[in-house]
């Protein structure tokens, strides 16, 4: 079932949209950027609409199939990075902490859209209004042009279009945080959880 007509209404229903807004790739991006960061439990499409919250994962699964859906071709992108102090001077307070004890593994998801003026690399990750403390949001969708990746890619995969892109990721996320020791999960899961909880209030940063 097409999302479009849901993803629309759902948008008008928060007063984001105007019901005779037209929605294009531009629009989408945007909508679908300044959801809020959100370490998600799942990454399904119509899960992060309903909640209007997501992750890099979340978003972009999403973006995927909206962009899909409006008739543009796009590639699902993964890559190993780490958080660090040096890939994340934005960070503070508490993710701030935990980085301070040492770099924190872990894969990021984005696009490659195809338009009529070439390929390009789109990244829905943070809020625009995340600029204020320093994240790498980026402005504006521009066919073909290059946004700027929320993280200091490693190794970057083409994420095969039949396979379970939440799968896909999980695997690789466990042998590249098995590369950084036995604690690397579970600080993992402790630094996203501190990051969603200091862009929540980022008054107190």
């Amino acid at each position: 079932m097409p999302l479009l007509p849901a993803f629309r209404e759902e948008a008008a229903g928060r007063g984001l949209l105007s019901p005779d807004a037209p929605l294009d790739a531009t629009a989408t991006f945007a909508l679908i950027r300044d959801m809020p960061w959100s370490a998600s439990v799942s990454a399904l499409p119509e899960l992060t609409l309903s909640v209007w919250r997501g992750d890099d994962s979340a978003k972009h699964h999403l973006l995927r199939t909206l962009l899909y859906e409006l008739g543009q071709r796009c590639i699902l992108m993964a890559c190993t990075h780490a958080w660090s102090v040096e890939s994340a001077p934005w960070a503070r307070a508490e993710p701030r902490a935990i980085l301070d004890e040492g770099p924190v593994p872990d894969v990021h998801t984005f696009l490659r859209v195809e338009s009529d003026r070439g390929w390009g690399s789109v990244d829905a990750t943070w809020p625009l209004a995340a600029r204020a403390l320093g994240l790498p949001a980026n402005e504006r969708y521009v066919p073909g042009r290059e946004m700027q990746i929320a993280c200091d890619p490693q190794e970057l995969y083409h994420v095969p279009e039949d396979a379970d892109p939440e799968e896909f990721r999980r695997r690789l996320l466990e042998a590249h945080a098995d590369e950084h020791g036995p604690r690397a999960r579970e600080r993992r899961r402790v630094f996203r959880s501190a990051l969603e909880l200091w862009l929540s209030a980022p008054g107190d940063a």
